[in-house]
């Protein structure tokens, strides 16, 4: 008898392909559209490759039926157009319970059998291969039981993020300060749920096993000295997206504000797309490190809104050094390991939906050894 999940997408604006409200899916299709469209999901137009819909993990307490409905638009399609409906227990294997392909007379209900595990993952693949042919999906839900869902306990050792959380939850852990002399060095105990065991500040998401976690830390370098390179907003105007100066950067964002307010740099006002900050390629002589601060200027924010800090080293790849979301208890230093190179450019990706969220970045900078840059 229980809703456990429902998403029905009524109140989605069309074009939608990911959500991050409470109930929380993205859709992901090479061509055609793939999106929500006047209170439905639609697979429409031709493509490639089927489109793939995927929900968040779904905990579960009991036994529940997993179904979604699928209607036709059209009298245009053939044998090979399709919606195939899965579900995937506790992290296990994709299991089919239902499908329909070529024209359908009426609606239909794609329903699985009673299934009983801690968590629930749905998934959709949806095909048609004219413009003229439309599947629309709805009201894709977990019925059953929510009622005696299981937490299991989460014990942080020298950080923060204790409590009881379902399986499939996912968790912000943070180390605590290091003493002094010391860096954050890693997270271990029960780690295989983390994003990244290198990170003061990362995400577990939570198993169907009680956690523990504990921070590590190690003795600075001695060469983690020198400033190599350093950005504190200080001397620029209100509204600067762009520095030609000694710490020379360039950022981007397709709306909402994403600039220099107040000696430091804001993301403020919702967007379509994350900002991104990036730094002049910094040249490096030795072990440095790389850190930023962001603190939080209200308390309006939801798990979808972050700063991530990355690094690119000797010109390769995007590297994550460390993020925040959600709102802050208090200023955050994402600080990256020791990395040697000869190089160093800094990333920085911020997000939040409305304009009364406010995160500041300050301090983007570059500390260990710049004597001996080649």
């Amino acid at each position: 008898t229980d809703v456990v999940w429902w998403e029905d997408f009524g109140d989605l604006a069309d074009g939608t392909t990911v959500d991050d409200g409470t109930t929380a899916w993205s859709a992901v299709r090479t061509g055609g559209f793939f999106d929500v469209q006047d209170g439905a999901f639609e697979v429409r137009g031709g493509s490639p490759a089927p489109g793939v819909w995927t929900s968040e993990v779904i905990p579960i307490g009991g036994p529940v039926r997993v179904s979604v409905d699928v209607d036709d638009m059209d009298s245009n399609k053939e044998r090979a157009d399709f919606v195939r409906a899965y579900y995937i227990l506790d992290g296990g294997v994709q299991i089919g319970f239902g499908a329909v392909a070529d024209d359908l007379e009426s609606a239909v209900e794609l329903s699985s059998p009673l299934i009983t595990g801690s968590t629930v993952q749905i998934v959709l693949e949806g095909q048609v291969s004219g413009n003229n042919e439309i599947y629309r999906v709805d009201n894709v839900r977990v019925l059953g039981d929510a009622g005696t869902a299981q937490e299991f306990s989460l014990t942080v050792n020298d950080g923060t993020g204790d409590g009881s959380f379902l399986a499939g939850t996912e968790v912000t852990v943070m180390a605590d300060s290091a003493p002094s002399g010391q860096e954050f060095d890693i997270w271990t105990g029960d780690v295989s749920g983390l994003a990244d065991t290198g990170l003061a500040t990362t995400t577990l998401t939570m198993p169907s096993s009680n956690v523990t976690l504990t921070a590590t830390y190690r003795d600075i370098s001695t060469g983690d000295t020198d400033v190599v390179w350093w950005e504190d907003f200080g001397d620029l105007a209100d509204g600067t997206t762009v520095d030609d100066g000694t710490t020379a950067w360039s950022a981007v964002r397709t709306g909402g504000f994403f600039d220099v307010q107040d000696g430091a740099f804001e993301v403020r006002g919702g967007s379509p797309a994350p900002g991104v900050w990036t730094s002049e390629v910094i040249p490096i002589g030795g072990p440095v490190r790389v850190s930023v601060d962001v603190d939080d200027m209200d308390s309006n924010k939801e798990r979808a809104d972050f700063v991530r800090a990355y690094y690119i080293l000797d010109g390769g790849v995007q590297i994550g050094f460390g993020a925040v979301a959600d709102d802050l208890e208090s200023a955050v230093e994402l600080s990256s390991p020791l990395i040697t190179g000869s190089t160093v450019q800094i990333v920085l990706e911020g997000q939040v939906s409305g304009n009364n969220e406010i995160y500041r970045v300050d301090n983007v900078r570059v500390l260990g050894d710049a004597g001996t840059a080649q």
